[in-house]
């Protein structure tokens, strides 16, 4: 079930979020006497959008970011492999008050390549924030994210949260953390239809 949404209270002159993912590289300490090699880790950061039915409009992922088409809208900084990175690895940011007017809410994944979980991750945060004041709305530490995705899934996503238009208001956002895995679109598109409709 959804907690309680967060108001996006963004700052009036730049109306942008900020959803980042991050994660530390690890050393492999028996390759070496001398020096450590990181590990490659690698995890992705994706959002999909949807209208007001629920239905998903587009997918933004760090390999098809989409620049182009979500010019001043949407913005994916790319694909980071390996973690480490000063400050987010990957990043999404949103121009609020740029988007349709058909986009009624975004879904925020985060997934992982090969065998490694959120939990195998370095210290793996989600976090969603004032592009401009750097104020925090939501924060999570992923390792301690409980439970796993389905054995038969090919390509899942935990999704952390959403930010939702306003019903009451079509200017005003909120950010509602979801925490949970999904293992395709579909249930994505049936998540959303829940809190969109």
């Amino acid at each position: 079930m959804m907690s309680l949404p967060i108001a996006l209270n963004v700052s009036a002159d730049h109306p942008k979020i900020t959803v980042g993912l991050s994660w530390e590289p690890v050393s492999d300490n028996g390759r070496s006497s001398v020096i450590s090699d990181p590990i490659a880790q690698d995890a992705d950061l994706s959002c999909f959008l949807f209208d007001g039915a629920g239905a998903l409009i587009d997918s933004i992922t760090p390999v098809a970011p989409q620049r182009e088409k979500y010019r001043q809208k949407v913005f994916h900084t790319g694909d980071h492999t390996d973690g480490g990175s000063e400050f987010e690895d990957e990043e999404i940011q949103v121009w609020l008050s740029h988007l349709d007017e058909s986009i009624a809410g975004i879904a925020f994944g985060v997934s992982t390549k090969g065998a490694i979980l959120l939990q195998d991750l370095n210290r793996p945060k989600f976090v969603v924030m004032d592009a401009t004041s750097l104020e925090v709305f939501y924060s999570q530490n992923l390792s301690d994210v409980e439970g796993t995705p389905a054995e038969d899934a090919a390509q899942w996503q935990y999704i952390a949260g959403a930010a939702l238009r306003d019903k009451q208001n079509s200017d005003k956002w909120n950010f509602v953390p979801v925490g949970a895995y999904l293992a395709d679109i579909q249930d994505i598109s049936n998540l959303m239809q829940e809190h969109c409709s």
